[in-house]
């Protein structure tokens, strides 16, 4: 174990903790602790006969810096890697399953998008306080009020952008003439958004193998949607002003701006574990996916040429969608 201290230098040898006060000039000291070896940095005593209070008021572990540590950095650096990889394939998985649901219960005769968003919201925002009570805990759950409390601004932007993003990428589903494939395309794009924002809001350095992927998965969108499909191009479906179109542009405008809330609900997210390590942004897509909702099932219950409500496999889809668009939003949002 190696000591360099500010007292006099001396001609120590093994075991000589106190070297003569003959020159101002520092010291290493060698003594053979332990088998690792490790350097710590003593800050000099008053007395330069005395040993070192340092040395006895101050911790091993923040004096010492093991040449260990550097290994079990990188260890603990790959582990929360696969642990970041394995929770968004996780999430990525539930929200292509969300996405199949949503179509699936397109196909439903009466089916309509405030039913379908009273039933997924409701679902969702109940499972997804089944994971943040397993997670967290009833003790970090009843703390949660006095953490909004601190950051008010971000719990409401959570919210807001957790229930315009549910909405929109419903909405993206649902719009008549629109491809599903092409949606979750524009969803998709949300990684790259979250790059920009984290880049402009949070400061972020990107390195050069993240903005050459970015850029590859963002000319991987453009050739997706640039790419003939049947007789016409699909940027001149998305482009025109004829009617019989309206319907591609609307799903393409909403899902476009479904991805733009969830990149924007990640920075939010990583934004507010600068201020609390408290599950605020879990809470936000709670009270975000239940307005969404609330909101919908008064127009969904006063439609009534709809019913959704009446088809008896109309209810499972939405529970199973709920718990799809929940896992996605905890997994690739909220904890990874």
């Amino acid at each position: 174990t190696t000591w360099t201290t500010g007292v006099s230098r001396g001609s120590a040898r093994w075991g000589e903790l106190f070297p003569p006060p003959s020159s101002p000039s520092p010291v290493i000291i060698r003594l053979p602790l332990s088998s690792m070896s490790s350097t710590c940095i003593a800050s000099p005593s008053r007395d330069s006969t005395s040993p070192p209070e340092s040395l006895a008021a101050t911790p091993r572990d923040i004096l010492c810096e093991p040449e260990g540590s550097l290994r079990t950095q990188r260890r603990t650096t790959a582990a929360v890697r696969r642990r970041t990889l394995a929770l968004l394939s996780v999430g990525l998985v539930a929200g292509t399953a969300d996405a199949l649901l949503t179509r699936l219960a397109i196909t439903l005769d009466g089916a309509s998008l405030a039913e379908w968003l009273a039933i997924k919201g409701l679902a969702s925002a109940l499972f997804s306080s089944l994971l943040l009570f397993h997670q967290n805990g009833i003790g970090a759950v009843r703390r949660l009020p006095a953490a909004v409390a601190r950051v008010p601004a971000h719990f409401a932007a959570g919210a807001l952008l957790h229930a315009s993003a549910l909405s929109c990428r419903a909405a993206a589903f649902y719009s008549t003439g629109g491809s599903a494939a092409l949606a979750l395309l524009l969803i998709s794009l949300c990684p790259f958004w979250a790059a920009l924002l984290g880049r402009v809001v949070l400061g972020d350095v990107l390195p050069r193998r993240t903005v050459a992927a970015l850029v590859a998965a963002t000319a991987a969108a453009a050739i997706g949607v640039i790419l003939p499909s049947k007789p016409a191009y699909r940027w001149m479906l998305l482009l025109s002003v004829e009617d019989e179109f309206a319907g591609a542009r609307r799903s393409a405008m909403f899902a476009l701006a479904a991805g733009l809330c969830l990149a924007s609900l990640l920075t939010t997210s990583r934004s507010v574990t600068r201020y609390s390590d408290a599950p605020v942004v879990g809470l936000a897509t709670i009270a975000g996916t239940a307005t969404v909702g609330a909101a919908s099932l008064p127009v969904a219950l006063a439609g009534l040429d709809d019913d959704g409500f009446r088809d008896a496999s109309f209810w499972p889809i939405a529970f199973c969608a709920g718990a799809g668009a929940s896992l996605f939003t905890n997994a690739c949002v909220v904890r990874a």
